[in-house]
């Protein structure tokens, strides 16, 4: 606004040499002629004024409401990236749970069979359970020679051993053996 000033101030000063030029010929004609420049002048003094107020409302009070538009949309493009920043964090949180929850899910079903597994064992009679790791090529081999050896020592029948069954997390290397006894 100090930049202003000297403009004003010049403007001004230019206002007032214009009216005391006008006032002097105005003088010198003199009579009906002087009254039609006062009335000349003052039309220009009222469009001056009019000028000089649509100026102040239009350009310098503007100013400041524009300002102050572009300082709410700012803050407004702030709050938006920072939500959006926050809502692509949450987005890539859910993602990577979801991509976990099928690889829990089947962990739980595995569980769940296993246990399915030892329960339902368990109800055909008290199960002796062995624990083994072998590879995965020769489980069904341990299970086959576990219950040929309970057969050639007469122990598998309804009456002593009813089963041998084989399960367990047999894809990392650790099985189960069950034998039941009647």
């Amino acid at each position: 606004m100090t930049g202003n000033r000297p403009f004003r101030f010049a403007a001004a000063m230019l206002s007032v040499l214009l009216f005391a030029v006008a006032g002097a010929q105005a003088a010198e004609e003199g009579g009906n002629a002087a009254t039609e420049h006062a009335t000349e002048i003052f039309k220009w003094i009222n469009f001056a004024i009019v000028a000089g107020v649509l100026y102040w409302f239009l350009v310098i009070n503007r100013r400041a409401w524009f300002r102050g538009n572009a300082e709410k949309i700012s803050s407004a493009i702030t709050n938006a990236t920072a939500a959006k920043a926050e809502a692509d964090r949450q987005l890539r949180d859910a993602e990577q749970r979801l991509a976990r929850l099928e690889q829990e899910v089947r962990g739980l079903r595995e569980e769940a069979q296993r246990e399915g597994v030892t329960e339902a064992v368990s109800k055909e009679g008290k199960p002796y359970k062995y624990d083994i790791s072998v590879p995965l090529s020769t489980f069904k081999e341990v299970v086959d020679v576990t219950r040929e050896h309970l057969k050639s020592k007469g122990l598998l029948h309804e009456k002593a051993v009813k089963h041998v069954i084989g399960y367990g997390h047999v894809g990392d290397g650790g099985s189960s053996i069950s034998a039941n006894e009647s």
